[in-house]
């Protein structure tokens, strides 16, 4: 039942020639109706704020916890070793050499785009190695 409703009731209630005894019985009557029924609707709003809240925190965590785990599955090419930059399918030995030689010839790589200046590595090398590293 609404409060508007409820509001309406107990002025009709009041204009009608009714014993006073009656009006305070059904005032009290849909007073309790009222109360409970906003007691009910709060306690729903509550649960249901409680229930998207936990639901958000859940997935900003699994958001976190995706992220993190596939930032520490890339390797980093500024300070990975040959062995290292190996385990990327598409990088062989003489690749990974390369990759450290051209590192320590002109400092930290700061595109992952810069790695097309090796011999060896073109865009095609490039677009199938990009995923599994990082700066």
């Amino acid at each position: 039942m609404n409060i508007k409703f409820v509001r309406t009731a107990a002025l009709a209630a009041s204009l009608f020639l009714v014993p006073t005894s009656f009006q305070a019985a059904f005032a009290a009557d849909f007073g309790s109706i009222a109360t409970s029924s906003l007691e009910k609707v709060n306690s729903a709003t509550s649960s249901a704020e409680e229930k998207v809240s936990s639901a958000t925190a859940s997935a900003e965590d699994k958001v976190s916890s995706v992220g993190s785990s596939a930032d520490s599955s890339k390797i980093d090419i500024n300070s990975a070793s040959v062995e290292e930059l190996t385990s990327v399918s598409g990088i062989g030995t003489s690749i990974a050499e390369k990759i450290v030689e051209y590192r320590e010839q002109y400092g930290d790589f700061t595109d992952l785009a810069d790695l097309t200046n090796i011999s060896g590595i073109g865009s095609a090398t490039l677009a199938k190695i990009l995923p599994y590293l990082s700066l």
